[in-house]
């Protein structure tokens, strides 16, 4: 498992665990282009978001997705794939 993308992993877990993953999954498809502008909005808003979410979090977050790959990890995440993934492997 590649540890550079697990705080996409964590986000994606977390919106799962709130019932939004397929919901989530077909907004990422249609505003994926702009995942770039994404992350510098985070950057800019990481002081006021600091205050919800750790630093870490965000930046680590940014630079995924900055990351063309992070953003297929995410969209697998999101739709349960990668549990599916995970339970075909035996765990």
């Amino acid at each position: 498992m590649d540890d550079r993308y697990e705080s996409v992993r964590r986000l994606a877990a977390g919106i799962r665990r709130a019932g939004w993953g397929d919901v989530a999954a077909l907004l990422l498809e249609a505003v994926e282009p702009l995942a770039p502008l994404g992350a510098q909005v985070l950057r800019v808003l990481q002081p006021g978001l600091s205050l919800l979410v750790a630093p870490d979090e965000l930046a680590a977050l940014a630079d995924r997705l900055e990351e063309p790959g992070s953003l297929a990890v995410l969209r697998r995440e999101l739709s349960g794939i990668a549990d599916e993934h995970r339970e075909g492997d035996g765990g």
